[in-house]
């Protein structure tokens, strides 16, 4: 039996009988057909099932099998992945009644199997363990195993059909390797302890993440890797040499002993600090052990948030280099020998945890690391008492070291509920002495006197630990001791939380008595992690018993709930005093935020419970908590904990009705994207200076200076992340050859030499217009195989509609749109000659002009049409000569689109305020789609060019009285073009550039502050005798036949 719900064949039901998937077919009269064949007859070879998608395999290129696998997903072709199935051979049908019979047999095997299923589940999430069972599983009481009867079968159901594991999504911690880290492991018990959790997860993830090609896991591909290759193809490099300049270092190791220092005591500062002068004095030698901390403590350092570390850059600049760091000390490590180890070793050791654990660097390995820390200290004694022979600074160094790496496994095991060989070791070390560093040093012959409990050193939280120890360790014992997690006696619960409470009672009042002073931060820090420690103890004992027995067991549930507010109160003063990055270094604030989430959603709806009628400052806390993770993750990349502790909050709003499902959703999935590009925005190269005031005036800026290749790439990479957008995908080289591209308005001026210009480059294009000029004829004669003529209106929608089904018809897809149709203020439809007059077409009834219909509304809806089909592209229609859809636009299949403006748009013509309008409005279009091209391919820019030699100028005598032939020029049809095409091609022109075109030059028109065309008529961009085509406005205006007419 198998116990995977996907692997189940759903079996037909009743509905199904008679249709083709209903059908059912006998095995047995093919077995014996194709035993019955004679020995002559060629025995037919099964063909083997082909396991990657089509696409994936006619390119020989690897597939994930998702369904559609992320490669289809990523070149734009979801819709083609389709993958192989196994038909079943066409066999003897057999009669309705025992097919009927049949199916109900089916069906009911299928229930039995899933109910099996969704119990072996309740099972595998049950806390307490037995004797006997599989070491991965996790025990539960006899009475608490659900009886068959008593399961829901819609639950089971409902559970089969929508499985957490899918290929293509995020993978379910539950079904990670190895499972047994995720199924021990404190936090990620919480998958099944609340099951609305993962699949809220998903559900972000697919909607939102996956369309964009982000998905749920740590940033690896992000991180500058080059370090192993060339450590792999050379030699080990001097750790000293890994150090950087001496005025970083200083900063490092200064954070490092101000703050880190204060928990988990390595080192003896005031030795320390002489050696480290000494290290870097010229002339004097340096030991690779002493190098060997540095490193180690500024590895640590570069993980210190702002907060704590203030204005100075330093730790930001250096933290990509943790893992490089982490890895040369660790090869330095395993290169000492066993035989002659010192007590450099182990901090050296010590620190590098310390490291690994700020830097979220080999999780999975935490406990292993600790309990080999913990291995070696007992071979060399480090559990025993120190001889009394050894000088007293020897001693207390040895026991500071043991008591770190004791306090370091216990955590780990208490965290991946697994035994620590501290369960069955003897340790015969005495206590720790409440001792300053300035209290003793090398030379010290007698021990000190140590200071009071109340009063705070750095060895403090050393000195209070240690006496909470034997509890903690017990308690750890009893639930982890066997390699299984038990549940305790409720007796039992009752008395270490009563032993808890009291050692938390015992507790010095430093978080009630602190003097504001330069060590106010470090002692409530030191307060907080002894308290911490405690209540996690607290909160493992009452964990098996929320929610046991149908909430049998309140006192747990109170005790839980306010031991996690507790935590989530001292975790908001420690971020308000900027040191909650030192805290990491556990993980209370998420276990109790899940914690208390858990609670909140166990409550019914109206409850009257305290946990219930305060979940909406619960919520409040939560989400002052919800920087720090943030912080985190843009730290270390690492998007899981910020998205539980996120979806924790969402779910307990939904569960409150402040929110809905797919608001919250959307919620959460735009707080992410946000941290998402931020984090992209901080590997990027740093912007120009004023790029980060204005980046849209700026990337539209014409001033900018030229830029080569790469430079501008990384400019464009600036860009796609000021927009929050996927970066670095977009800039796929684009080539008119091979495209299509519909042009209205072809038939002559501008868009005829456009699309000669795309025929001569191998491109097909649609002419769209009213009718050819003779000069268009040709040029379709010409290129006859690539180019086609369809009559369009494109005043009409329904026309634009079939422009774009016969593009679709003809050549299977579009890549380029050319709305370029346009008048230049015609008589018939002109703003000086108002509807009702004689020469306009504008009548009054209709309540548009004919002139913004073709300027401005046709560029908007073929626009709008184009963006739709690129979206969501259609199946070809029956007895086409294409037999699938075209693939849907990305970043990795991008589109264009080129508008036509113009410098009126720019600048006020009097003489025609409703083109000048129209250019003005298409303009201001261009700029308002920036976005599409980052986010989803489309771009959408423009040119706007003076004065052309078109029709629409020398056919017309009214207009050319304007222009002065002996100074004037004429700006070219065909520069025009070239300046499309640029758009079209060039990765200098982005989506929302609009490029003003000249006689002979060309200028790319700014967003804010643009100076202007330049107002010289040989320029190309405005004529000389404009003041003649005014004063005909001005005498139009003093006619009553023209201006007497409006009602």
């Amino acid at each position: 039996m198998t116990d995977d719900p996907e692997r189940v064949c759903p079996a037909p039901t009743i509905a199904d009988v008679g249709s083709e998937k209903g059908t059912v077919h006998l095995d047995a009269p093919a077995a014996s057909s194709n035993s019955n064949a004679g020995p002559g007859e060629g025995r037919t070879r099964k063909k083997r099932l082909q396991l990657s998608c089509g696409e994936c395999r006619r390119k020989k290129l690897s597939c994930d099998r998702g369904r559609p696998c992320r490669r289809c997903v990523r070149t734009g072709r979801a819709d083609q992945c389709e993958f192989e199935t196994n038909p079943r051979p066409l066999l003897l049908p057999i009669n309705p009644g025992a097919q009927l019979e049949q199916i109900k047999s089916d069906q009911a095997e299928l229930q039995n199997l899933r109910t099996e299923i969704f119990q072996l589940r309740e099972l595998l999430s049950k806390p307490t363990p037995q004797n006997g069972r599989d070491l991965f599983t996790e025990d539960v009481n006899g009475d608490e195993i659900p009886k068959p009867s008593e399961v829901d079968a819609k639950d089971a159901i409902a559970i089969s059909r929508n499985p957490i594991n899918t290929n293509d999504g995020p993978p379910d911690p539950r079904e990670k390797s190895p499972r047994g880290y995720y199924r021990r492991h404190t936090l990620l018990r919480f998958f099944s302890e609340i099951p609305q959790l993962f699949p809220f997860i998903k559900e972000i993830a697919d909607q939102w993440l996956k369309p964009y090609g982000i998905y749920i896991k740590k940033n690896k591909a992000g991180k500058d890797d080059g370090w192993r290759m060339k450590m792999a193809a050379q030699e080990q490099p001097l750790i000293e040499t890994l150090l950087p300049p001496k005025g970083d270092t200083d900063v490092l190791i200064a954070i490092y002993l101000d703050h880190f220092e204060q928990l988990h005591r390595v080192v003896h500062v005031p030795t320390f600090n002489r050696e480290y002068i000494n290290f870097w004095t010229p002339g004097k030698p340096r030991y690779p052990t002493m190098a060997a901390m540095i490193l180690s403590m500024i590895t640590v350092s570069i993980c210190a948030s702002s907060h704590l570390v203030g204005a100075t850059p330093v730790p930001a600049a250096y933290r990509n280099m943790a893992e490089q760091w982490i890895s040369s000390i660790d090869d330095w490590l395993r290169l000492q020998s066993t035989k002659h180890r010192k007590l450099v070793h182990y901090q050296v050791g010590c620190l590098m945890y310390i490291a690994k654990r700020m830097n979220i660097v080999g999780k999975k390995r935490f406990w292993k690391d600790t309990g080999s820390l913990v291995q070696d200290a007992i071979m060399d004694g480090l559990n025993r008492n120190p001889s009394m022979a050894d000088a007293f600074f020897i001693r207390e160094m040895k026991k500071r070291i043991w008591y770190t790496i004791r306090e370091l496994d216990l955590q780990n095991s208490f965290e991946c509920g697994l035994p620590t060989l501290l369960h069955s070791v003897e340790c015969s070390v005495s206590a720790p002495l409440n001792l300053a560093d300035e209290d003793f040093d090398d030379t010290t012959k007698q021990t000190p006197m140590s200071r009071s409990s109340d009063y705070y050193t750095a060895s403090s939280y050393q000195f209070h630990s240690f006496r909470s120890w034997e509890l903690r360790l017990e308690i750890s014992r009893r639930l982890f001791g066997s390699g299984f997690f038990r549940a305790l006696s409720y007796d039992d619960v009752l008395r270490y939380t009563h032993e808890i409470t009291k050692a938390i009672n015992d507790l010095p009042p430093w978080n009630n008595n602190r003097t504001d002073n330069k060590s106010d931060a470090n002692l409530l820090l030191s307060y907080s992690i002894l308290e911490f420690q405690l209540k996690e103890c607290l909160l493992a004992i009452h964990r098996p018993y929320i929610d046991r027995e149908g909430g049998g067991y309140p006192l747990s549930e109170n005790i839980c709930y306010q031991t996690s507010r507790e935590i989530l109160v001292s975790s908001i003063q420690l971020t308000n005093l900027g040191i909650q990055s030192l805290a990491q270094l556990r993980e209370d604030l998420a276990l109790a935020s899940l914690h208390i989430t858990r609670l909140t959603l166990l409550q019914p709806e109206g409850s009257s419970s305290i946990i219930m009628t305060n979940a909406l400052s619960t919520v409040d806390l939560l989400e002052q908590c919800l920087p720090v993770i943030e912080d985190k993750y843009l730290r270390f990349s690492d998007p899981w904990t910020f998205f539980i502790m996120c979806t924790a909050i969402m779910l307990i709003k939904i569960h409150l009705g402040k929110e809905s499902r797919q608001n919250a959703k959307s919620s959460c999935a735009r707080r992410f994207l946000d941290l998402y590009y931020k984090n992209a925005s901080n590997a990027c190269p740093p912007p120009p200076p004023d790029a980060s005031a204005l980046p849209t005036a700026v990337w539209l800026d014409s001033s900018y200076p030229d830029l080569n290749h790469n430079a501008n790439k990384n400019y464009l990479r600036y860009l796609c992340i000021a927009f929050k957008t996927v970066p670095m995908a977009l800039f796929q080289p684009f080539s008119v050859s091979g495209k299509t591209a519909i042009i209205t308005g072809a038939g002559s001026g501008i868009n005829l030499a456009f699309a000669e210009l795309l025929l001569s480059r191998n491109c097909n294009v649609v002419f769209a217009d009213l009718e050819l000029r003779p000069e268009a004829k040709d040029v379709i004669a010409k290129y006859q195989s690539q180019a086609s003529f369809i009559r369009t209106d494109v005043t009409s929608w329904s026309d634009l509609s079939k422009m774009f089904s016969f593009a679709l018809e003809t050549y299977g897809d579009f890549d380029i749109v050319c709305p370029g149709a346009g008048v230049y203020e015609p008589h018939w439809s002109n703003f000086w000659h108002p509807p009702g007059s004689s020469e306009s077409r504008d009548a009054l009834e209709q309540d548009h002009y004919k002139l913004l219909d073709i300027n401005l509304t046709h560029p908007i809806r073929a626009t709008q049409m184009a963006i739709s089909h690129w979206l969501y592209p259609r199946e070809p229609a029956k007895g086409s000569k294409f037999n699938t859809a075209p693939p849907k636009v990305s970043l990795s299949n991008p589109k264009r689109i080129v508008h036509i403006s113009s410098v009126a748009g720019q600048i006020p013509v009097f003489r025609a305020p409703l083109y000048g309008a129209s250019k003005f409005g298409i303009s201001g279009f261009i700029r308002c789609l920036t976005q599409l091209e980052p986010r989803f391919g489309v771009r959408v820019n423009g040119v706007a060019p003076g004065v052309v030699r078109t029709p629409l100028w020398t056919e017309h005598p009214e207009k050319l009285m304007n222009v002065d032939a002996g100074q004037d020029a004429w700006v070219t049809p065909q520069e025009v073009a070239q300046a499309m095409l640029q758009c079209v091609e060039e990765n200098e022109y982005f989506g929302g550039t609009i490029l003003e075109v000249g006689a002979g030059h060309t200028r790319k028109v700014k967003v804010y502050n643009d100076p202007g065309p330049n107002m010289d008529p040989s320029g190309g961009i405005i004529t000389s005798n404009s003041a003649l085509g005014d004063d005909e406005v001005i005498d139009w205006l003093h006619e009553e036949a023209i201006w007497g007419a409006q009602g």
